[in-house]
């Protein structure tokens, strides 16, 4: 009994090492973007997914000139328990062109998303 005092029965690396692609997180798309984890999760928990897909279309549906989307997850600073998905656009163009493809964006997704799923997901063209 005594020798085995001090002694691991197994290697403490077996626990620690994992390999590489252990550590490579997953990538995940929605409508062919790529949508970092937190707001992977915010979307499944909330499930975003069909209408941030929906609303992918419509962002590229509605604008002439648009670059880059991306997703952003954000959580308001000032009220408890309130955040969302932000979609960003580039966006190109005269500023009333501009203005009427978002005013026909709008009014395409409040046609398009139910209301209680449009709190969550807002757009930003840049």
């Amino acid at each position: 009994m005594a020798e085995q005092i001090g002694k691991v029965a197994e290697p403490i690396a077996a626990y620690v090492h994992m390999p590489a692609q252990t550590l490579t997180p997953t990538r995940r798309f929605i409508a062919g973007i790529l949508a970092a984890e937190p707001a992977w999760r915010f979307a499944v928990a909330n499930e975003l997914i069909p209408h941030l897909e929906t609303a992918v279309r419509l962002v590229r549906e509605s604008f002439q000139k648009l670059g880059g989307l991306q997703f952003d997850y954000e959580i308001d600073s000032e009220i408890e328990n309130e955040s969302w998905i932000v979609v960003r656009a580039k966006v190109d163009g005269e500023l009333e062109e501009l203005l009427n493809e978002y005013t026909n964006f709008n009014k395409a997704m409040v046609r398009a998303v139910p209301i209680d799923k449009q709190t969550f997901i807002r757009f930003s063209p840049e």
